[in-house]
């Protein structure tokens, strides 16, 4: 009995110790306002706080670099269109104005050719091709036909001219010479309307074989032909030229040539 007394007492001594080593923690302990305020403050790392404010900044300046960098491709990429396309336009301008020089330089070796055989082959000095004259040819449509018309009905001077450019034209033998000159007188876009009897696919077809030019084209041919060349060739001649028209318009149109016979 005393054994288990003692026994008993040693538990209940260990048991007081060991409550006494590790005292329970209970949710309605009193807080020790003492040790709660006067904690030691935490200290803040400037250092890492200045990295990280270093690679924001490097960051953001990287950005922005990135972004200047795409505006100024961008900027410079519009300049170098526009510059360009000036350029190309002022090519195109110094095109035409050489295109109209050479017309002009062509048209005057026309008029000095014209007038040198005049010279050469006509006694008749009088007569003198000028470049207002050259202007009307070649004819291309019906009202340009009818204008001329009126110019050898109406006009003295007009004939003789009309006469010494057509021989002027010359060829090696009368059918080069009638294609020569409707290849000076006529476009293929015109002569697709025209017909020796006036009858064609068009209502508004011109009857070629009544006209004065024609005329006119069929006696200085024959006048300028070493063999004798009828009526009938000439006409022949004639049609064979307007026969082909067509074909030699959309051949000049593909290659974006002058319209011209």
């Amino acid at each position: 009995q005393s054994s288990s007394l003692y026994n008993t007492s040693l538990q209940s001594t260990s048991s007081y110790q060991t409550a006494a080593a590790h005292p329970s923690i209970s949710a309605y302990q009193p807080t020790n306002k003492l040790t709660a305020l006067y904690q030691s403050p935490i200290v803040p790392d400037f250092q890492l706080i200045q990295e990280r404010l270093s690679l924001n900044l490097q960051e953001k300046s990287e950005n922005t670099s990135v972004q200047d960098t795409m505006q100024s491709g961008i900027l410079s990429n519009y300049i170098g269109f526009e510059t360009l396309d000036i350029k190309l336009t002022s090519i195109m301008q110094q095109q035409m104005s050489t295109n109209l020089m050479i017309q002009r330089i062509f048209a005057k070796i026309q008029l000095i050719e014209a007038n040198s055989k005049n010279k050469g082959q006509n006694n008749d000095t009088s007569v003198c091709i000028d470049s207002q004259f050259l202007s009307y040819f070649p004819l291309k449509n019906a009202e340009e036909l009818f204008l001329l018309e009126n110019r050898i009905n109406n006009e003295l001077e007009f004939v003789p001219k009309l006469e010494l450019f057509i021989r002027n034209i010359g060829g090696n033998d009368a059918k080069h010479h009638i294609k020569r000159v409707m290849n000076k007188l006529f476009t293929y876009e015109y002569c697709i309307k025209i017909s020796w009897t006036g009858r064609g696919w068009a209502t508004d077809m011109t009857k070629l074989k009544e006209t004065s030019i024609i005329q006119i084209i069929k006696k200085i041919t024959q006048e300028s032909s070493p063999i004798i060349f009828t009526d009938s060739e000439f006409e022949k001649a004639v049609t064979e030229r307007l026969r082909i028209a067509n074909t030699r318009y959309k051949s000049s149109k593909n290659k974006n040539n002058p319209t011209i016979l």
